[in-house]
């Protein structure tokens, strides 16, 4: 079977971007369907994703159906914020981890992004890591936790200063690469 488009569910219109960003590398479209989904508590973003693909595959019939999630992972902070990255953004915010991380050396920091590769008969997840750290103070102009995670490798950089070059060494890219080198059969 030929596969030239994915439906990819979310309501982040900037994850939405660079995922279509990420597949037309492919010559792949992605296909957006504006929606949020339950996000269950617990204690992995895979857990998370597989609830999520659960309850998206019973709402649509569109194949292939993807959705993604990510978190940031501090260590220092014993994971935090982790699963819960999303609602700790729009309850602190960067300032608010910023604050949390005052006086702490350590500041290694880890993204992961998990895709869920919604089938017919079947949910494949594909995972995907940036190791880098968090900054001191904000820089560039980006969404969420962008502009104070620095990709190991570039330690004058932000994901947020970086601009597009971002979705050629991201967490997402990493999980979306091997989504659809699964897909075409890489």
């Amino acid at each position: 079977m030929v596969i030239d488009s994915l439906y990819f569910v979310t309501s982040n219109v900037h994850k939405f971007m660079e995922v279509k960003e990420i597949v037309s590398q492919y010559n792949l479209k992605v296909k957006h369907i504006r929606e949020s989904y339950p996000e269950v508590q617990a204690d992995s973003i895979e857990d998370v994703m597989k609830y999520a693909a659960k309850w998206l595959a019973e709402r649509y019939k569109l194949r292939p159906l993807v959705a993604e999630d990510a978190g940031l992972f501090i260590r220092s902070l014993k994971g935090f914020p982790g699963v819960y990255s999303a609602f700790v953004y729009r309850t602190i915010g960067i300032e608010g981890i910023l604050h949390l991380m005052n006086k702490i050396k350590d500041r290694y920091a880890l993204f992961k992004s998990v895709v869920a590769l919604i089938g017919d008969s079947e949910v494949r997840l594909f995972v995907g890591k940036t190791e880098g750290y968090i900054t001191r103070r904000p820089k560039g102009a980006g969404w969420g936790f962008d502009p104070i995670f620095s990709p190991k490798g570039w330690p004058n950089h932000t994901y947020a200063s970086l601009g597009r070059l971002k979705n050629r060494l991201s967490h997402r890219y990493k999980s979306f690469k091997d989504l659809v080198e699964y897909i075409i059969g890489r």
